[in-house]
């Protein structure tokens, strides 16, 4: 022991055992991890003397009744209001007694901050029989946190699991017609009509109604391609149901998982008495067989289905999609044109996200858009061109080649499709150009349908007597008696997209004529990543740029 004079701050202050000759300090004894050291807590009048720094308190709940036979959850919060960070073990002891058991039955590596610093963590029970528990903590050096904490324990009762819903992340009323189809035990093929998803990956819902008591219970969820189980991924999802609740029993898998398949089948099957055997649960009466509507040549379904007679299942087809980036307006709007000469396609955006198809008119010096209906909402025919409005910088297309079925160009839309290659076009005498750009390019304001601006390298015209095209765009070629307003006899040099936001729809069917020249025309020069995110500095890989894949290498 050492007795030594000195007027300690008020606080706690580390005090450090060292060695040396005189003044002069060598070193601190015991190395750089090594001890003694000790600290002095003073309040200016009295002082104390402890080897730790920390002071920890700990506090034991639980949210859920607790049952015997089955794991429970407790929430230890561990508070720390000394001015040394905790950094070692928690140990947790549980008896069915007051009396404190010899060993720990949990033992937790916590890190609790110093100056009231918390941490929680999750504390697993599973009591034999009803009645009560009792639950102490210490720290590592076993000084006593809490103190037979009593818990009581409900008796377990056996659950009555129903099965009510299944669901998926397909889209309302979007189907696949052209390429999903179902090999029967006949040998035959036949195409369905299948639900469809913009989703990387296909999602199955489960609600599972519990009417009997709680249970810890395993549901065994198999995706495979519809076609061919060998391609298959097994998920397990662990979840505790209590009694009087409907529960939601999620999966999900890509088309990667299950060799690149894309029209994805999955089932489930329930276990809730520990082992690994599983088996289909209590079907609710209301829940509908797993069919599908199988199509005629012509792409309309007809009175005959394919039939799984099964409840617990469902399918949803996960296209393989190219990202099309958008332009956003001046408020959270997003807009592009849109065409193919290739193949007719389709226009989707991910769960969460909305996106409409315009068709658009210019008469009397106003630009009107019409959403468009029936098979055209979310397709586009092969060589016409559309206007998108969407919520994000970016949506997906579908590229439906080779479909049994294809479409003619919907009437009643006046934007063109650009060609398979850049080119500079000429309008034709009594008509102009107008293409989508911004006002401002730098500050991206002012989006809208301005009279063509094109630089040859020789020539400028800023007029919309000429357009320079780039695939996969459209433009709008307008007569100059549909551009002019009224007794105006110039045509408006601009129609400008304004908001668009949430429900109204008078910025949607009839959009300002402004009378502002564009300085110059707006090339897009945004790179994208093939998840459709902008890449302000790309590195080495695949992008997308002008709606196609580029490699910077």
């Amino acid at each position: 022991s050492s007795i030594f004079n000195y007027n300690f701050p008020n606080g706690t202050t580390k005090v450090f055992v060292v060695y040396g000759s005189g003044e002069d300090i060598e070193s601190v004894c015991g190395g750089k991890y090594g001890k003694p050291y000790f600290y002095v807590t003073s309040d200016g009048t009295t002082a104390s003397v402890s080897f730790n720094a920390f002071s920890l308190s700990a506090t034991l709940s639980n949210e859920a009744t607790i049952y015997n036979g089955m794991n429970n959850k407790l929430s230890l919060t561990v508070t720390n209001n000394g001015v040394q960070e905790y950094l070692d073990k928690v140990k947790v002891y549980v008896s069915s007694t007051e009396t404190k058991p010899k060993e720990a039955s949990n033992t937790l590596y916590l890190t609790v901050p110093a100056n009231g610093g918390t941490a929680t963590r999750d504390v697993t029970v599973c009591p034999a029989e009803a009645g009560n528990i009792y639950v102490w903590v210490d720290d590592v050096n076993y000084n006593s946190l809490l103190s037979a904490k009593q818990f009581t324990v409900a008796q377990k009762t056996a659950p009555v699991l129903t099965l009510v819903s299944v669901e998926t992340n397909a889209v309302a009323d979007l189907y696949e017609t052209n390429r999903a189809y179902v090999k029967s035990s006949d040998g035959n093929e036949y195409y369905v009509k299948a639900p469809k998803t913009y989703d990387d990956e296909a999602t199955f819902t489960f609600k599972v109604k519990n009417t009997g008591g709680a249970t810890d219970s395993k549901w065994f969820v198999r995706f495979q391609d519809i076609n061919d189980p060998t391609h298959y991924k097994d998920v397990i999802v662990e979840k505790r149901i209590e009694p009087n609740s409907i529960e939601t029993i999620e999966a999900s898998v890509s088309p990667a998982d299950i060799g690149n398949s894309r029209f994805i089948y999955g089932e489930v099957y329930v276990n809730t008495d520990g082992t690994n055997t599983f088996s289909i649960p209590t079907c609710s009466e209301s829940l509908d067989i797993f069919r599908l509507p199988i199509i005629d040549a012509n792409g309309v379904a007809t009175e005959y289905h394919y039939v799984i007679n099964l409840k617990n299942c469902s399918a949803v087809y996960v296209p393989e999609t190219t990202t099309l980036p958008t332009y956003k307006d001046n408020g959270s709007t997003y807009w592009a044109t849109y065409s193919c000469q290739s193949s007719d396609t389709e226009i989707g955006v991910p769960t969460g996200r909305s996106v409409t198809l315009y068709n658009s008119t210019v008469s009397g010096g106003h630009l009107t858009l019409t959403p468009r209906t029936g098979d055209y909402a979310h397709k586009v025919a092969k060589g016409e061109a559309v206007l998108i409005k969407t919520d994000g910088e970016s949506v997906k297309v579908d590229n439906l080649g080779g479909a049994a079925i294809s479409l003619s160009a919907d009437t009643g839309n006046e934007l063109i499709a650009t060609g398979d290659t850049e080119e500079i076009l000429t309008a034709e005498v009594g008509y102009l150009f107008y293409r989508l750009a911004y006002k401002n390019s730098e500050s991206k304001t002012g989006l809208g349908f301005y009279l063509s601006v094109v630089n040859d390298g020789s020539t400028t015209t800023r007029d919309g007597s000429r357009i320079r095209t780039t695939p996969g765009k459209g433009y709008l070629k307008v007569a100059n008696s549909a551009s002019t307003e009224g007794s105006e006899s110039s045509p408006a040099s601009a129609f400008l997209l304004e908001g668009g936001d949430g429900d109204n729809t008078t910025d949607i069917e009839c959009i300002t004529v402004t009378e502002d020249n564009t300085s110059e025309d707006s090339a897009d020069e945004r790179v994208f990543n093939l998840q459709g995110q902008q890449v302000k500095k790309p590195v080495k890989g695949i992008y997308i740029k002008n709606n196609k894949k580029v490699v910077i290498k």
